[in-house]
């Protein structure tokens, strides 16, 4: 049955689980201390199954065994990463909790005592495992980058239709590449005007929704106060945006834009309800 110790990574409580003489997490906990929604993890592990080896790099319990051994209700089996399992299954994981999470796993999870050490070393995978693993990395990291390019191409190819800048595209295929670990240089970006969407002017200005309770800025009612500005081209650029799982190309403002808002705002009274071609968006203040 489930081991009742446990290890605190991240505010988030860990049975401790062994199969084989190893450590052991599931793609639920995966989930849980790298603090992203339930599903990632196993996402990128069915999306990348093929270069993870069975018994090195993973477990799989069916539900009987599931439960026996770890008082886990599993209806479609248990998969169990082991160290190596993990770290290739969150390699992509780049944000500043990725990294920390990363090192409290390896030095406080799986890290095991000198017996259970000694126990899993004799199960550790030959050299010839070992070549396959390392050949099957390199192999998927080639194929992930080979995708990404090939993204890349289509991407210029729409951002070119759109009329989007060749410095955006910079940008954006810049944070495209970013999250596994390659950096573009920046140079050609130190020199780009600030810009802001409709939600981050809402939040510089403080103006939020009425109905979301004040927690989240309001958008739409800035896009309202903004068709009724004289706006010059100068004053905005079309960007590609990434959103709560949604892309596309949308307008971003100058600080002047911001500023034309505000006295939009100031002139009004700043009302609780902005009315702009009989649509209404009530709206709640906060301090900038």
């Amino acid at each position: 049955m489930e081991n009742k110790l446990t290890v605190t990574i991240n505010k988030t409580e860990l049975p401790i689980k062994e199969h084989s003489g190893q450590r052991v997490v599931t793609l639920k906990e995966i989930d849980a201390v790298h603090e992203r929604p339930e599903g990632t993890a196993r996402k990128r592990f069915n999306d990348n199954r093929k270069h993870f080896i069975e018994d090195v790099d993973y477990f799989v319990r069916n539900p009987d065994e599931a439960f026996k051994e770890f008082g886990i209700v599993a209806p479609n089996g248990l998969t169990l990463f082991t160290e190596s399992g993990y770290l290739m299954l969150v390699k992509s994981f780049t944000d500043d909790l990725a990294w920390i999470v990363q090192r409290q796993l390896v030095n406080t999870y799986f890290q095991s005592s000198p017996e259970q050490r000694e126990a899993a070393a004799v199960q550790t995978p030959n050299d010839e495992a070992r070549a396959r693993l390392e050949t099957s990395t390199r192999r998927a990291d080639a194929m992930l980058l080979n995708a990404k390019n090939r993204a890349t191409s289509i991407l210029q190819k729409l951002y070119d239709r759109a009329g989007i800048k060749p410095e955006y595209q910079a940008m954006a295929l810049s944070d495209f590449y970013s999250e596994d670990g390659i950096h573009l240089p920046r140079m050609a970006f130190q020199n780009m005007k600030q810009t802001y969407d409709k939600g981050a002017i809402a939040e510089k200005l403080g103006i939020y929704s009425k109905a979301s309770g004040g927690k989240a800025p309001h958008a739409q009612a800035i896009g309202a106060i903004i068709s009724t500005l004289d706006i010059s081209e100068d004053e905005r650029e079309r960007l590609p945006y990434c959103n709560n799982g949604h892309d596309g190309v949308d307008y971003q403002y100058a600080e002047s834009v911001v500023e034309k808002v505000r006295a939009w705002i100031e002139e009004h009274g700043r009302p609780s309800t902005i009315t702009v071609n009989g649509k209404n968006y009530a709206v709640i203040y906060k301090k900038e």
